[in-house]
C-alpha cells in the first residue's frame, strides 16, 4: 500500500501474513499429493479436499461476523483473537486438507522411498518445467503486487480528493468471484472428466475417450 497504508494496516497485514506464510508448505504438499493421486486414477478425494479447507474457514468466520465489531475501513477494529481465529483457521484448513490427502494417498498404496541416486530420474526435463513454472508464478505475483499497490494507492488518493474511492477491495472481490467460479469448474468438472477418461483408457476404448473429451 505504500504511503497510503497507516500503522494499523501494516500491523494487521504483518500479523495475518505470519499465519499465512506457513501455508506455502502445506499447499506444496497438497499439490504433490494431488498429482500422485491423479496418476493413480483417484480423482474424487482431490476434488473434495478443498471443501474441507473452505468449511473450516467459514466456521471460523461465523463468530467474527456474529460479534460484528470488524469494520472494512478500520483495520484497528480487528482484535487479536479475531486475527488469531481467522489466521489460525486458514492455516489449519490448509494443513488438514493436505493431511487428509496424504492419508488417502497412503491408502491408495503409495509408499515414500528415499533414493540417493539421481541418475535416470528425469531431473533435466523436470528442471526445465520447474523453471518455466517458477517464471510463470513470478510473473503472476509481480502483476498481482503491482495491481494491489496501484489500486490501493488510487483508492486512497480518490478518498483524499473527496471521491468514493474503492481501491483494492473491489478488485479483490471481483478476483475472488472469478476464482471461485473457475475453481469449481476446474476442480469439480475436470476431476469427474479425468476419472471417466481414465476408465476409458484403462479399457483401451479410445473412441469412447475421444467422444467423452
Amino acid at each position: 500500500g505504500g504511503s497510503s497504508w497507516g500503522e494499523a494496516q501494516s500491523s494487521l497485514g504483518l500479523r495475518l501474513s505470519l499465519w499465512c506464510i506457513p501455508q506455502v508448505f502445506f499447499y506444496t504438499l497438497y499439490t504433490i499429493a494431488s498429482q500422485l493421486m491423479n496418476a493413480r486414477g483417484r480423482f474424487t478425494a482431490v476434488a473434495w479436499m478443498p471443501s474441507v479447507n473452505s468449511l473450516i474457514i467459514i466456521l471460523a468466520c461465523i463468530p467474527i461476523i456474529a460479534v460484528g465489531t470488524v469494520q472494512a475501513n478500520s483495520p484497528e477494529s480487528m482484535s487479536a483473537w479475531e486475527v488469531i481465529l481467522l489466521g489460525g483457521s486458514t492455516l489449519l484448513g490448509s494443513a488438514l486438507q493436505s493431511a487428509f490427502l496424504v492419508m488417502f494417498l497412503h491408502r491408495a498404496g503409495f509408499r515414500l522411498r528415499l533414493r540417493f541416486d539421481i541418475r535416470g530420474l528425469g531431473l533435466r526435463a523436470t528442471a526445465k518445467m520447474g523453471l518455466l513454472t517458477i517464471a510463470s508464478v513470478a510473473c503472476f505475483q509481480i502483476a498481482s503486487l503491482v495491481t494491489a499497490a496501484l489500486s490501493t494507492q488510487a483508492g486512497s488518493a480518490a478518498k483524499h480528493l473527496g471521491y468514493d474511492g474503492r481501491g483494492y477491495t473491489a478488485i479483490f472481490y471481483a478476483q475472488t468471484l472469478m476464482s471461485v467460479a473457475s475453481l469449481v469448474a476446474a476442480t469439480g468438472l475436470a476431476s469427474v472428466l479425468l476419472q471417466r477418461l481414465s476408465w476409458h483408457y484403462a479399457e483401451e476404448d479410445y473412441e469412447a475417450a475421444s467422444n467423452e473429451l
